[in-house]
């Protein structure tokens, strides 16, 4: 996964969490594991997890554990979105500088796309345990 670089700054809309055509969702935690959610025009929502692996740590020693990937329900899809407009609407948890402890994300909804940073806390750890169930065991 390599990171986003240009999105525009829309906000988004509480009442309408879920979006009805295309979109993708990256998300890089605070130790650069990647997560991608998306659905294609075909209607199909899927994940994909990327983990650091030690080689790309800057100990050396790190592992995200093992890559994942699979399909979403309407129900984990709700759940991220209602998820992603908390968190994108709370601009003070947000932060410009992608630094240690920090979370970044990368929506693209149609041709719109837009990106933020979330600063270590309370908000970033748990968007972290709802990602938690897209990694391998």
């Amino acid at each position: 996964m390599t990171n986003p670089q240009d999105a525009d700054t829309r906000a988004p809309n509480p009442q309408d969490s879920t979006p009805d055509n295309t979109w993708s969702v990256s998300y890089w935690d605070q130790s650069s594991n990647g997560y991608r959610f998306w659905q294609a025009e075909d209607g199909e929502a899927r994940f994909v997890y990327d983990p650091v692996t030690p080689s790309e740590s800057s100990s050396g020693t790190y592992s995200g554990g093992r890559p994942n990937e699979g399909s979403l329900d309407p129900n984990q899809i709700e759940a991220l979105f209602v998820r992603l407009c908390g968190l994108e609407a709370n601009t003070a948890a947000h932060t410009s500088k992608r630094q240690m402890g920090t979370g970044m994300f990368h929506i693209r909804e149609g041709d719109s796309q837009r990106r933020f940073i979330l600063r270590n806390g309370s908000d970033r750890r748990a968007f972290d345990a709802f990602v938690a169930q897209f990694r391998k065991p």
